[in-house]
């Protein structure tokens, strides 16, 4: 593996960017802004007005009239969660493999980009096009997305984990938020209520079985990077949140559906069919639902 792409992977790994905290934002953001300007590059923060500073890197001496080539990053990971074999952040080469949180999404591709901006100087290589990197915050929440929306450039290259190819395009989202609704009771006295973990887990089953016939139904004339064949409708359910104490039956049991859809679909559309198809089966079934959708 090349030394200066590990060293700089492993110092921005090793920096937590919980994107759920905004955590060590301004951290990561002084430290590629120091590492481009030491290699000779032109770098700056920008914070946008929900106050995430985004890094922009670039070539002093890029002909101005050239087409403007965006390389996009993120620099926001995930939540580390729990269950690690070794510490998240203490990033660690075995294998061939760099090990830690965010080394594939999306810290990986930062080093990649500004290492090849790095040997364009070392090589003095004559520049065509203006290239800019953009290292952004908030990519994993969407927080980031209004500043993604003043970016301008000829061409913009996304530089994020995923498929091992070029691709131009991604899945649009949709979801659902699905309130399933029991009797709250003690829980010493379970049979005076109804335990809307209970309905709540056969709507869960329903779903599963909706997701696994959706997949075969529901498919792009595209074909897919990984997996499939074609690129199917994919849904999926990505979070639970019930109970208030451990000795009181729930009343309420909240689930969260991740949608995924094909380009020949509308988004709001397939929200709308799934839920009217919880809708349905929740009233069949004796289930009291209130389910909300967002595309």
């Amino acid at each position: 593996m090349l030394e200066y792409e590990c060293n700089l992977l492993c110092k921005l790994v090793a920096i937590d960017t919980d994107s759920t905290q905004r955590k060590n934002y301004d951290k990561i953001a002084d430290l590629l802004i120091s590492e481009a300007e030491r290699v000779g590059l032109k770098a700056e923060k920008v914070i946008d007005e929900k106050g995430i500073p985004h890094v922009l890197v670039g070539f002093s001496n890029a002909p101005a009239d050239a087409k403007k080539i965006v390389f996009l990053t993120h620099y926001d990971v995930v939540p580390a969660g729990e269950g690690w074999d070794f510490d998240p952040f203490k990033p660690f080469i075995k294998d061939g493999k760099l090990f830690g949180r965010g080394a594939a999404d999306d810290k990986s591709n930062i080093v990649a980009a500004l290492a090849a901006f790095k040997e364009v100087l070392e090589e003095k290589l004559p520049l065509k096009v203006n290239p800019v990197l953009i290292v952004a915050g908030g990519e994993e929440t969407g927080e980031g997305e209004s500043f993604f929306r003043k970016i301008e450039g000829d061409i913009c290259v996304v530089l994020d984990s995923g498929c091992e190819g070029l691709s131009i395009g991604a899945s649009g989202v949709a979801r659902l938020n699905v309130k399933v609704l029991g009797r709250q009771a003690h829980s010493a006295y379970p049979f005076r209520g109804k335990n809307a973990i209970y309905q709540a887990s056969k709507i869960v089953s329903f779903i599963e079985e909706v997701a696994k016939e959706t997949e075969k139904k529901i498919v792009s004339r595209f074909y897919a990077p990984t997996h499939y064949e074609y690129v199917p409708r994919r849904i999926s359910v990505t979070m639970i949140n019930c109970g208030i104490a451990a000795n009181i039956i729930p009343a309420e049991c909240n689930l969260l559906i991740d949608i995924r859809t094909i380009p020949e679909e509308n988004a709001e559309k397939a929200a709308e069919e799934l839920k009217k198809t919880i809708e349905d089966y929740a009233e069949k079934n004796g289930i009291k639902v209130e389910v909300e959708a967002k595309a």
